[in-house]
């Protein structure tokens, strides 16, 4: 800068040479970026690569010592331990996560670097081909954060748009961030379950309301009530405080893609209750596995609940049955279906109403 260009700055009015001054952070700041940027891209690539190469060499070396698949899980303890001692902490579930990645990934032109390592994970959850290669699709055009990927994959995005007749509009809300639960694919359903369970709600009650879209919509058939209602449920307290009705808000960890109040303090509190009537929602019914859900802090939640509850009803629409999530809640016997069709197979199961 010349003298001349100097004293003509220092001239300037005050607010000039502020507005001058932002304008040179903001260069800066840019520039930074754009290079820390293509830094993060960079080792995104390589990372990737790398990565898919390792997942190579593992399968590579199974295949030519045709390595049953026992070994293999001990193949990948070894390598773990082994590479660990030679370069940091390296899990077996990260190894085994790395395998699945060539594996389900087998052309390395097909993987794309738009998405990261921690992208590919999230992915490699998803075991059925058309489900993962949804996502992986969904991810790329819309551009999802890991975050935004993780809660779509929760949310069973793909198999809510499976059942749904309205595709475009399920697609419509998840790439607004509403979170896509079977409110949108089975609306009618629910709600005659629900208006069914809130007959059965007698003014002495003390009444447990589990977290869920159907047992809220019990709250849009409640007719005036002296019950006590305990929830985890932050919106349905929300409205039954509104009405005037005695409601308890259970405490606890606040999980928030459903607003439900999920873990061990939610379930010591619950212990210390003694519920006439409880009403739950399941994400699969089974004869093997019970009413189960995805979410091992939600199941500790329901399981607690439903053991201080004298009568006990799960609200499950049809869609429900033969679906096992990871962590079951309870099981079958002891407690009361409340549906709107009963599948062939389960007709001779004890104490399933459906809902007229």
């Amino acid at each position: 800068m010349t003298s001349a260009t100097l004293i003509f700055v220092q001239n300037l009015p005050r607010i000039a040479r502020a507005r001058l001054y932002d304008a040179l952070i903001g260069r800066i700041d840019d520039l930074r970026m754009q290079a820390k940027n293509r830094a993060v891209e960079a080792v995104n690539t390589e990372l990737l690569d790398a990565n898919w190469q390792t997942g190579r060499y593992i399968v590579e070396f199974e295949q030519k010592g045709q390595i049953r698949a026992e070994y293999g899980k001990f193949l990948i303890t070894r390598l773990a331990k082994d590479l660990t001692v030679r370069r940091g902490q390296v899990s077996a579930g990260l190894t085994s996560y790395i395998r699945k990645f060539y594996l389900y990934f087998p052309k390395g032109g097909t993987v794309s670097h738009l998405l990261s390592w921690s992208h590919y994970y999230e992915l490699l959850t998803c075991e059925d081909e058309m489900e993962r290669q949804f996502y992986y699709h969904e991810a790329v055009k819309q551009k999802w954060k890991v975050r935004e990927l993780r809660r779509q994959i929760k949310s069973s995005l793909f198999q809510r748009l499976a059942l749904s007749t309205d595709k475009k509009g399920v697609l419509t809300l998840a790439h607004k961030g509403h979170p896509i639960q079977k409110e949108e694919v089975c609306r009618e359903e629910k709600m005659r379950i629900a208006r069914y369970a809130a007959r059965l709600i007698r003014g002495e009650d003390f009444v447990y309301l589990d977290a869920g879209t159907t047992t809220g919509y019990i709250l849009d058939f409640l007719e005036e009530t002296g019950a006590t209602f305990v929830t985890n449920a932050v919106s349905h307290a929300q409205r039954l405080a509104a009405r005037g009705i005695h409601v308890l808000l259970v405490g606890g960890t606040l999980k928030g893609s459903t607003e439900a109040v999920v873990g061990t303090t939610a379930a010591l509190m619950l212990h210390d209750y003694h519920f006439t009537v409880g009403f739950f929602g399941a994400n699969g019914v089974s004869r093997s596995a019970g009413f189960t859900t995805p979410d091992v802090n939600e199941a500790l939640v329901k399981k607690t609940a439903a053991g201080q509850c004298r009568k006990s009803y799960v609200l499950c629409d049809h869609t429900k049955f033969h679906v096992v999530s990871p962590v079951t809640f309870a099981r079958l016997s002891g407690k009361t279906i409340l549906t709107d069709e009963c599948p062939e197979e389960f007709r001779d199961v004890e104490g399933i109403v459906v809902c007229p």
